[in-house]
């Protein structure tokens, strides 16, 4: 199944699953915020954002400090069931494709993913784990 940049359109067609989804992970945003976040994302080339008929998924470019290669990140790859995830995993490979052409060196996995764990291995042939420590500022 072929993917496709998001318009702003696709977001009134995939808003119910993107603001359940969403809205299940962020519980303090409201339907507004997220919706500007996503639109604000159609615009920004540090992001791609692709759908396929019944899949929808956003990354972004992210440059960790003192290195020269970028990584990407997953921010959703999300699909409308569970009949449609071998459309969750065009997706990754169009991320993935992407990814390679920005000379990113790591691709961060399972932020938001109707895919699980099993399924990503099997798709790349493998994941690493990896622990980062952090410290939350705003409560």
């Amino acid at each position: 199944m072929p993917t496709t940049r998001v318009a702003e359109i696709d977001l009134v067609a995939f808003g119910d699953i993107l603001l359940e989804k969403l809205g299940g992970r962020y519980l303090k945003r409201t339907k507004e915020d997220l919706l500007n976040y996503l639109r604000y994302k159609l615009i920004n080339n540090e992001f791609l954002f692709i759908k396929t008929a019944n899949a929808i998924g956003l990354c972004q470019l992210i440059r960790p400090s003192m290195r020269f290669n970028p990584d990407i990140e997953e921010i959703f790859v999300v699909c409308r069931g569970p009949e449609h995830l071998a459309e969750c995993e065009e997706i990754y490979l169009e991320m993935l494709a992407w990814g390679k052409l920005q000379g990113a060196t790591s691709f961060l996995l399972e932020n938001l993913t109707d895919l699980d764990r099993p399924a990503l291995k099997k798709l790349f042939g493998g994941i690493s784990l990896q622990t980062i420590p952090y410290v939350r500022i705003l409560k």
